[in-house]
């Protein structure tokens, strides 16, 4: 029997280094914003917020999908990679009348790896949530 689960990383405020988030607007870091679900995690253009690197140990394939956030009706990007190599996948969220929507990043062997979320210096990233759903 498969007794693999969703897991759900809504938490990313917590997940996180200290030095890596703030409250209120900085140029380095990503900022904990309130929103209706939960905290989020934002940066805006210009900003050199380090990657955010999860562990989520989950083993075999999962479907990878991102939480991005409309502030303002603004979109919101985040580029993701699985390991600690290979090439990043950039996701995108239009944003407009909806707040978030969860944006696939596709099926992966999750097995002994990570989930890095960098931001991209020219857009605005807004993240709430990872969930990873078994396969």
């Amino acid at each position: 029997m498969d007794k693999r689960r969703t897991i759900l990383i809504d938490d990313l405020h917590c997940r996180v280094p200290p030095d890596a988030v703030a409250t209120s607007s900085s140029p380095n870091r990503w900022i904990i914003e309130p929103m209706n679900g939960g905290p989020v995690l934002v940066t805006l253009p210009g900003s050199q917020a380090p990657d955010l690197i999860l562990s989520p140990e989950a083993d075999g394939l999962h479907e990878i999908c991102i939480g991005l956030c409309s502030l303002d009706g603004q979109p919101s990007e985040v580029e993701v990679r699985i390991g600690q190599s290979g090439p990043f996948k950039r996701l995108r969220f239009e944003g407009g009348e909806i707040d978030y929507r969860e944006v696939a990043f596709g099926t992966v062997d999750m097995t002994g790896r990570q989930i890095v979320l960098r931001h991209l210096p020219e857009a605005r990233s807004c993240v709430s949530h990872v969930n990873l759903v078994p396969r």
